[in-house]
C-alpha cells in the first residue's frame, strides 16, 4: 500500500505542498442558455412601451393640431387660397343686395349658406366682410369636412398634390372637428397602456437597469416621432408654397402645425434622459462597488527531499 503524501498546509504566506488538481467542469449546463420567463416578459414591456409611446405622442400631437384654435386660422388660410374670395369681393363687394332674409351672398363663393348681415354689406368695408366670410367658412369646413366646398363655373377646385390648393386641400381634410375628435379619443387608453407596459417591464426588471431602459425607450420612441415631425415639415416646405403671399402665409402656418409632434418628442426624450441617465449612473457605481478582483494566491510548492 502506497503511503498517503502529506496534507498541503493553507497559511496566510501562502500554499504549502501540492493541492489536489480541481475537479473538472461541467460545461452542458452552458451549451444552451436557459429561458428566463421574468426577464423575457420584462423586455417585451419595455418594447410595447416604446410602441405605445409613438402612437400616443402622435395621437396627442394631432389632438392638439387639430384643435378649433389652432385649425381654424388654417382652414381660413385654406379657404382664402381654394375660393379666390379677394378676387370675388374685389368683382362683387359694391353690388352685394341683402335679400329678403337680410343676408347677402357672395356670387361665386365655394362655400354654400355662407352670407353677411345686412350690416356688414352696408359698412362697405371689404376686409370686415372679407374677415367675416372666412371665419364662418372656415368653421363650417372645420365641422362638416371640404366636402362644403363646391367647384363652381367661374371657379375652380385645384387639388393636384404639388400644388399651393392641392396641399391646402388636403391640410384642409386633417384639420377637421372629426379628426380631433378622433385622436382625443385615443390619447386616454393609449396613456393607460402606457402606464400600464412600462409599470410592467420596471417591476420585471432587475437592478439600475429596469430605470435606464425605461429612460433609453422613452427617448427612442421621442427620436422616432421627431424624425417623422422633420420629414412632414419637409414635405410642407417642397409643397406649399407657389411664391404668392396668400401660399407663404399658408406655408408658414402649417408648418407651425408640423411643428407640433417635434415639440412634444423634444418634451418627452428629455424627461427619458433624465430617467436613464440617473439609472445608468447608479447602475454603474453599485455595479462597481460590489465587484472586487481578488489578488491571486501565492502556491508556494515545497519539494519532498525537504520536507
Amino acid at each position: 500500500m502506497p503511503p498517503e503524501s502529506d496534507a498541503p498546509v493553507i497559511t496566510d504566506a501562502g500554499s504549502f505542498g501540492r493541492l489536489p488538481p480541481p475537479p473538472e467542469a461541467d460545461l452542458r449546463q452552458f451549451d444552451r442558455r436557459s429561458f428566463n420567463p421574468r426577464s423575457t416578459l420584462a423586455w417585451t414591456g419595455m418594447i410595447g412601451f416604446a410602441l405605445v409611446a409613438v402612437l400616443w405622442l402622435l395621437a396627442l400631437s394631432i389632438s392638439q393640431a387639430t384643435e378649433p384654435t389652432v385649425a381654424l386660422p388654417v382652414q381660413e388660410r385654406g379657404v382664402a387660397v381654394i375660393t379666390a374670395i379677394d378676387e370675388l369681393l374685389a368683382l362683387h363687394a359694391e353690388e352685394l343686395t341683402v335679400n329678403d332674409d337680410g343676408v347677402a351672398e357672395l356670387p361665386g363663393f365655394l362655400v354654400p349658406g355662407v352670407t353677411l348681415t345686412s350690416s356688414e354689406v352696408a359698412s362697405g368695408d371689404v376686409a370686415l366682410m372679407r374677415a367675416a366670410l372666412l371665419s364662418r367658412a372656415a368653421t363650417r369646413v372645420y365641422e362638416e369636412g371640404v366636402g362644403t366646398l363646391h367647384s363652381s363655373e367661374s371657379v375652380t377646385i385645384e387639388t393636384t398634390m404639388f400644388s399651393t390648393p392641392g396641399g391646402a386641400h388636403r391640410v384642409m381634410e386633417l384639420l377637421s372637428a372629426s379628426n380631433h375628435d378622433r385622436a382625443t379619443k385615443y390619447v386616454r387608453p393609449l396613456v393607460i397602456a402606457m402606464i400600464v407596459l412600462g409599470g410592467l417591464a420596471v417591476v420585471l426588471g432587475s437592478g439600475f437597469g429596469r430605470f435606464s431602459g425605461l429612460g433609453f425607450a422613452m427617448a427612442g420612441a421621442a427620436g422616432v416621432v421627431f424624425l417623422a415631425a422633420l420629414g412632414l415639415k419637409f414635405l410642407v416646405a417642397f409643397i406649399g408654397s407657389d411664391g404668392s403671399v396668400v401660399a407663404e402665409e399658408f406655408s408658414q402656418l402649417t408648418n407651425t402645425i408640423a411643428w407640433t409632434p417635434a415639440e412634444n418628442a423634444i418634451t418627452f426624450g428629455i424627461a427619458g434622459v433624465a430617467i436613464l441617465v440617473p439609472g445608468w449612473l447608479l447602475g454603474w457605481f453599485f455595479d462597481r462597488s460590489t465587484v472586487r478582483e481578488a489578488p491571486p494566491a501565492q502556491v508556494i510548492d515545497t519539494p519532498d527531499i525537504a520536507r
